[in-house]
């Protein structure tokens, strides 16, 4: 039961992170970004407004890399993800993101000086189109995660933070889905997409389908024609890759359960594992950026370049 579970989970993973890239790419932009957030926002930011794409992409710097971070008007920083399965710790995660964002904002103020450093006030928000069931929306509490419950300390101070859950599954929040044209057109993809791979394959012949009945209903048009070639390329990229990590996973429990011993199961994962790291390395030489890989493995970028200079370091040293 435990080795199902484990497996889901990190095909739910990797799966999640197939559709975050083209999500990523589709929203990328300040004009695209500005149209999701008045959908969300109800607001009505036009394209002149003062806004800033504010994603973290540099992963030498930190390793911390995330969906969709926009600033408007220096006075609102909006945090959006997207997930395919239900993750517990958004919280969390949300946390690191503004942390690190605010980090890169500040960037040249002192904040040991008495003056207060102003700060722009930020919003959380998670759309969910997986196949677990959800309500049409869901708010997640850091302090959900604290190990304890404690009496509140009154004046003493406090840490919270808040993440709104949207389901953009239909017909949850139908009308909302429906203001943003891109969102909707995004939606009904990943819809597509999903009723192809059941009946289909191989991966290149789902996604061609995908595209070509989307732009024959007028759906991404634009956006699926030219980024068409590309999009195909990243799909197989990482629905291979995929299903080399679950297939890495199960070959190592089948050696671990080949033991016969209690922690057989351990050990399997723990191959599995070592073959992971395997095949981030192997990436690596391929010439595949730091950034894309850590996508791909869920592993972190500082963990992929320890481990291809760890490689680098023994085969000097065999040589």
């Amino acid at each position: 039961m435990a080795a199902r579970k484990t497996k889901k989970a990190r095909g739910a993973k990797a799966n999640r992170r197939i559709k975050d890239t083209m999500f990523c790419k589709l929203f990328g932009n300040v004009k695209n970004a500005i149209e999701l957030v008045n959908a969300l926002l109800g607001t009505n930011y036009g394209a002149d407004a003062k806004a800033e794409i504010t994603t973290l992409k540099n992963v030498f710097t930190s390793g911390v890399v995330n969906d969709l971070s926009i600033l408007l008007d220096n006075i609102l920083l909006v945090l959006i993800e997207h997930q395919s399965t239900i993750c517990g710790n958004m919280p969390l995660r949300m946390l690191e993101y503004v942390t690190e964002t605010y980090k890169r904002l500040i960037t040249d103020k002192n904040v040991y000086s008495r003056s207060k450093i102003k700060l722009p006030r930020p919003l959380f928000i998670v759309l969910y189109n997986g196949t677990e069931k959800m309500g049409d929306r869901e708010l997640h509490r850091l302090s959900d995660s604290y190990s304890k419950p404690l009496p509140v300390f009154a004046g003493m101070g406090s840490l919270e933070l808040e993440v709104t859950i949207i389901n953009v599954n239909d017909p949850r929040n139908k009308n909302l889905v429906k203001t943003c044209k891109l969102l909707d057109g995004y939606c009904i993809f990943n819809k597509m997409m999903n009723r192809n791979k059941k009946t289909m394959n191989p991966a290149e012949a789902v996604i061609n389908k995908t595209i070509d009945d989307c732009i024959a209903q007028g759906v991404l048009t634009d956006f699926l024609k030219k980024n068409r070639k590309e999009l195909t390329s990243m799909f197989i990229r990482q629905w291979s890759l995929q299903r080399a990590l679950e297939v890495a996973e199960e070959e190592g429990r089948e050696e671990g359960r080949a033991e016969g011993r209690a922690e057989g199961l351990a050990e399997g994962i723990e191959i599995g594992e070592r073959k992971l790291r395997g095949t981030a390395i192997a990436l690596k030489k391929d010439g595949m950026p730091v950034k894309d890989i850590s996508r791909l493995t869920g592993l972190s970028a500082s963990t992929i370049r320890r481990l291809c200079n760890s490689a680098k370091n023994a085969s000097c040293a065999t040589t």
